[in-house]
């Protein structure tokens, strides 16, 4: 299996089209000898010859796509995604060949492309055959990575009212699988998290059960992972998008020690904005309405960490103005708790952040909140 990608990827460098952006004009003809093949092939009768073709021009459409917006555009318009989809079904066995089709399809899903029923039709041919192809190779890390990319990518280019239907189709499920079957794997675990993001909002009840063990999965992926920048983020990302809306997801977050696992991510992670801005959505979704979770978060000290977060990303409209919302959701919520937690500099750290130029109105606005609050803290006898 191993020997048989680096022939894929030797047959790549050596027809150079990795240099030569031009070579983009070849892709009509490879889907042609692609295409050939595949309607000769099935499953139970492909020779070795016939698989190299098919993983040939899977890795040649690959390289091609990933060159530019353009070129993947003119793959897209010549029929790979239908090329990848009848190559991956005619060799079901082939990891290699599994592997670079689902990666040729998370490339081809971001291409924007006209919303029509056929195009409709296709996109769900290529869910079936990525989850196929997760389901018959669970071992392979690989698989996993770019099949579940791909899932992703594929539901995303979907109109969002039908994410529904594709989460039943065993997404969910092949998702949380490999999150569990590659726990060692951070590439797995990343893609898998924000694939996670995209399909939970949809689930269905029944799937309850597979939600919660990918909550399970994702706080461990955080723990496991604390220094990987973009897995916290996407691993925040899946958080909110989990709990939003349902209280039994949010408790489950809580008994796992989640939110203690969030605050250090907030906190290691204090320079990057794409941490900050989903970490205080996530926070968002858990203490919005109910003050048991407030002020447990307030307790563990989220209420220093989003002034630091506040101060730290003031210009910086998207992470303040979650940060915001979340004080304010805080204060609202739970202000004995508030005034408690207040560092003692907490006031000095507003204060010198107000006098930053271009501060969000909003932003501006929340912090001469807490600032009056802090005044009343210090004017207020114990």
């Amino acid at each position: 299996m191993g020997a048989a990608c680096s022939a894929c990827d030797s047959m790549v460098d050596a027809a150079g089209l990795k240099k030569r952006r031009s070579s983009v004009h070849y892709a009509p003809t490879l889907l042609q000898n692609a295409d050939s093949r595949s309607s000769m092939m099935q499953p139970k009768k492909s020779t070795l010859s016939e698989l190299a073709v098919q993983q040939r021009c899977c890795k040649v459409l690959v390289t091609l796509a990933e060159g530019s917006t353009e070129d993947a555009m003119h793959v897209a318009n010549t029929g790979g995604a239908d090329v990848a989809v009848r190559a991956m079904s005619a060799s079901p066995g082939d990891a290699c060949l599994q592997k670079t089709g689902c990666q040729l399809l998370r490339t081809l899903a971001s291409v924007p492309q006209r919303e029509s029923e056929e195009a409709a039709i296709a996109t769900l041919g290529a869910v079936q055959t990525v989850l196929l192809a997760m389901a018959s190779h669970p071992a392979d890390a690989g698989v996993q990575e770019q099949g579940c990319a791909a899932l992703s990518a594929l539901v995303l280019q979907r109109n969002p009212s039908s994410r529904d239907n594709l989460a039943s189709r065993g997404g969910l499920h092949a998702v949380v699988k490999a999150m569990e079957h590659h726990a060692a794997s951070h590439a797995v675990q990343e893609e898998a998290c924000y694939a996670l993001g995209v399909l939970a909002p949809n689930a269905n009840k029944a799937e309850c059960n597979i939600i919660q063990h990918g909550l399970k999965a994702v706080v461990r992926a955080m723990g496991d992972f604390t220094h990987m920048v973009s897995l916290q983020a996407r691993a925040c990302y899946a958080l909110g998008c989990v709990m939003r809306g349902h209280p039994d997801h949010q408790a489950e977050f809580v008994r796992l020690h989640g939110p203690e696992v969030l605050l250090r991510t907030m906190r290691s992670h204090m320079a990057s904005t794409s941490v900050q801005e989903v970490a205080c959505q996530a926070t968002h979704v858990l203490a919005s309405g109910n003050h048991r979770n407030a002020e447990l978060l307030v307790s563990l000290g989220y209420f220093d960490a989003l002034l630091t977060v506040l101060c730290s990303h003031s210009k910086v409209t998207e992470v303040s103005a979650e940060a915001s919302v979340v004080l304010h959701d805080l204060v609202v919520s739970c202000p004995k708790r508030c005034l408690q937690a207040a560092a003692p500099e907490g006031a000095s750290r507003l204060q010198n952040s107000l006098s930053a130029p271009n501060l969000a109105d909003h932003v501006r606005d929340t912090m001469q909140e807490l600032l009056a609050i802090l005044d009343y803290k210090r004017a207020v006898p114990r």
